[in-house]
């Protein structure tokens, strides 16, 4: 039966793929149709089709490279490198078609990726998608040693980074903090922060954490948000376990200190055997004397628990409604954004960044699996076809905008681009956007493949040995583990 879901999946995230592409080439298909020029073929996916079908002059097929999918239009420029060659008699028939005609026909595939991003949308404004945010800007946590430390302090509330105004530590593209801070510009960050009542400006170095050459590198400033530390999942014979801790249960104090989230948790047991530990269960307060284990084949003392989101007032889950026009230019907004970072020489953002075929498949897997998933991939779907719509206006031979570029020059200089000069440009495009797509979908594929950093992974916690407790009073996206 798993076996079988998965295929199902998989099969569900190729149908949309396929109906994206198909809805982008039939754009450029009807505008041929009604400008009257010749169509030789309408193919999803390029290569040697795997299957194919003629009907009247019109040859549709699926190929078996999944990278997109073409118009054969012998009229608008010669692509029969890219798409196959055109019969000879055929092409000797063919008369020449305008400027206009050429520049009408490459913005009808971008035009019907926007109507289909503004159709998704309509289906999300009525039934909504979920937003989930960390809706805190306050620091709860700062490593030692990090960019941060000694500049910004625990309790500060950030108000602003880059200028830009921040209402979220995480969730979502708009003022978000781990946004912000990932998107900076220059050799520091800039803040503004309130403490103790106070306005300050300040600027903290970043750094990149050491990876793989594969690996999405963002800028970080090494701190954590406030938060809850709440017990979710313990591990059979865990200290949290034989402490008699239940799920749900929060973590106050570690002896006298605060306990401000997970991440300052796991900072105030750090070399500690044993902890006095003060936690909320049912409104009132417990403590107990915990000692701590080592888990099998892992030389650091833990608690064996996951921590859990569930009841934190500070992740807020909600079922919005944005208006059609609303997500369309919020989407174009993050278009805009992501184009200027990736060229900016001041950010670390660069073309390795964006997500590939096997990146966004990846995102549709997860989204189908997860609560409210056909809302999630309702949304996800208005986003990718306004980047496809944007994306392939982008003023690049082989690419819709490319053909609009080159017919204006035609249409200023009444005369086209040399044939020669054009297979040149279009042959060099086409292997640079063949190797810059293999080099972001094995980026894409670092990121799926499980990485073992310890020698145990944090959901193969094992400990052998019951851990000793001594209570002192009452007994009674992505999962942390401590």
């Amino acid at each position: 039966m798993e076996i079988l879901k998965v295929i199902l999946l998989l099969f569900f995230v190729i149908m949309i793929f396929n109906f994206v592409i198909f809805i982008h080439e039939l754009g450029h298909y009807l505008a041929a149709k009604w400008r009257g020029m010749y169509v030789d073929r309408f193919q999803i996916w390029f290569g040697k089709p795997l299957w194919k079908k003629k009907i009247g002059e019109v040859q549709y097929g699926l190929g078996w490279l999944p990278l997109g999918g073409f118009v054969s239009l012998p009229q608008m420029a010669d692509m029969e490198g890219i798409e196959g060659r055109v019969p000879e008699h055929i092409k000797g028939t063919l008369k020449p078609v305008t400027p206009m005609d050429k520049i009408i026909v490459a913005f009808a595939g971008p035009l019907f990726s926007l109507l289909l991003a503004l159709s998704t949308a309509v289906i999300v404004w009525g039934v909504g998608h979920p937003d989930t945010k960390i809706a805190t800007t306050t620091i709860g946590y700062i490593a030692e040693d990090s960019p941060a430390q000694g500049i910004l302090k625990v309790g500060d509330k950030i108000l602003e980074v880059e200028g830009n105004k921040v209402t979220r530590w995480a969730g979502g593209h708009k003022e978000s903090v781990d946004v912000e801070v990932k998107l900076s510009e220059g050799d520091t960050v800039e803040f503004v922060v309130e403490r103790d009542g106070e306005i300050l400006e300040l600027s903290t170095g970043y750094q990149l954490p050491e990876g793989h050459l594969l690996e999405r590198k963002h800028r970080q400033i090494g701190m954590h948000p406030e938060g809850e530390a709440i017990v979710g999942k313990m591990f059979e014979n865990s200290p949290a376990e034989l402490s008699g801790l239940k799920e749900g249960d929060k973590f106050t104090k570690v002896g006298d200190v605060k306990v401000l989230g997970p991440a300052h948790f796991s900072s105030l047991i750090e070399d500690k055997t044993e902890i006095d530990l003060t936690y909320l269960r049912g409104g009132q307060e417990h403590t107990i004397k915990m000692q701590l284990a080592k888990p099998k084949g892992l030389d650091e003392y833990k608690v064996g628990l996951v921590w859990s989101g569930e009841g934190s007032r500070f992740i807020e889950k909600a079922m919005v409604h944005p208006d059609p026009i609303t997500q369309v230019i919020d989407h174009l907004g993050l278009m805009w954004t992501t184009i200027t970072k990736v060229i900016s020489p001041k950010t670390d953002i660069n073309p390795g960044h964006m997500q590939g075929v096997v990146g966004i498949s990846k995102n549709y897997y997860d989204m189908l699996q997860a609560e409210n998933g056909i809302r999630m991939v309702l949304w996800f779907t208005v986003l990718l076809n306004v980047n496809l719509a944007v994306l392939n206006l982008l003023p690049l031979p082989v690419l819709d905008g490319g053909h609009i570029t080159t017919s204006l020059f035609e249409m200023v200089t009444r005369r086209p681009v040399p044939t020669k000069v054009m297979l040149v440009l279009q042959n060099t495009f086409v292997l640079l956007l063949m190797g810059f797509m293999l080099w972001v979908s094995s980026k894409d594929i670092f990121q799926i493949v499980p990485k073992k950093e310890n020698t145990v992974s944090p959901g193969e916690y094992v400990f052998e040995a019951p851990a000793v407790t001594s209570p002192s009073g009452a007994h009674g996206s992505d999962e942390a583990t401590e």
